[in-house]
């Protein structure tokens, strides 16, 4: 078996230190730093490709936008370049200019990558000529040794406290469900935006004691907070391949999420989870409430969502279908 060497390229920042670094395996000597400035800082692109001449890289992969942008166009400089992008969520709100430099420079692009088939139907809805080149590649997460489903009351969300992540639908089917059940919380994992303004919601709604809004938690955190949590919940407007579904659905979490993105590819409704309509702040309401009268629902559910992760969705499904795409 071949062996490749692996680098690591940061469009923006410089920062040796940042959490998301630190977990990577490999030399600290494979990451490099474009510190570009913004995405027309001809600094980057000079870096970008004096390290693929260099290093004679043969593979770039290139994942979110400005990235896109810089190594479409570094590529069309080194006609040898094998070139994927990756799409990671649902184009709606993608910028016109994006949108448009994705018409007009994906002919140098080898393999179009999108995480969903729902993401796929986006991208193609404004550049259908290049179908040829979209591979589906969803997402892929460790399988758990471990498995969750602590104390059944103990709610979890994971995510950006942004307006994609629709939290105020998710306040409101709290709130619903603790009509019924008082002992219930939910605790939120993550920072942004919206933040204060959720806590203001929740305020207003006397519920400041069961929703708890804990910040930021390291990756270690957050997998001690599914093993110790009961429900896991996802209430998003807009989402790719969600990444903290598949890990909680690793764990042995049952999990309620809207129909966004990945979501209905990774949930077989009623078998690995629940799938509701988004913004539909009753319904989401009335599955949270149906795993919690019945034990034995939560652990059909949550082994039906473990073995769904462990057939399609762990990293060695997705590492061999991503060597495949790369030619490697």
């Amino acid at each position: 078996t071949q062996e490749y060497e692996v680098h690591v390229v940061c469009l923006y920042g410089h920062e040796i230190q940042s959490p998301l670094l630190k977990e990577l395996r490999i030399p600290v000597g494979n990451i490099h730093f474009l510190d570009a400035k913004h995405i027309l800082d001809y600094r980057g692109y000079k870096k970008l490709y004096a390290l693929i001449v260099h290093k004679d890289i043969s593979v770039c992969y290139a994942t979110l936008h400005d990235a896109t942008f810089i190594a479409r166009l570094v590529a069309m400089c080194i006609p040898r370049l094998w070139l994927v992008t990756r799409e990671a969520n649902t184009t709606e709100f993608k910028s016109f200019l994006h949108k448009i430099s994705d018409i007009l420079m994906n002919w140098r692009v080898n393999s179009m990558v999108a995480v969903s088939e729902e993401v796929k139907k986006s991208m193609l809805s404004y550049q259908s000529w290049y179908a040829y080149k979209v591979k589906i590649l969803y997402n892929g997460v460790s399988l758990s040794p471990s498995v969750g489903v602590g104390d059944p009351y103990r709610m979890l969300a994971v995510g950006s406290l942004t307006p994609k992540k629709n939290y105020p639908m998710l306040i409101d089917a709290f709130e619903i469900v603790h009509t019924t059940y008082s002992n219930i919380c939910l605790y939120v994992i993550g920072e942004g935006v919206q933040k204060s303004m959720l806590q203001d919601m929740v305020q207003k709604k006397g519920l400041q004691r069961s929703i708890i809004f804990v910040g930021r938690k390291s990756h270690q955190e957050v997998e001690r907070e599914y093993c110790n949590g009961g429900i896991f919940v996802l209430s998003s407007d807009q989402e790719g391949c969600p990444n903290v579904l598949l890990e909680a659905m690793s764990f042995g979490l049952p999990a309620v999420a809207t129909a966004v993105g990945a979501v209905p590819e990774i949930i077989d409704d009623g078998v690995s989870g629940f799938v509701v309509p988004r913004r539909d702040s009753i319904m989401f309401a009335q599955q949270i409430i149906k795993l919690l009268e019945s034990k034995d629902l939560r652990d059909r559910i949550g082994f039906g969502g473990r073995e769904k992760i462990k057939r399609e969705f762990s990293n060695e499904v997705h590492l061999t279908r991503l060597k495949d795409i790369l030619g490697v």
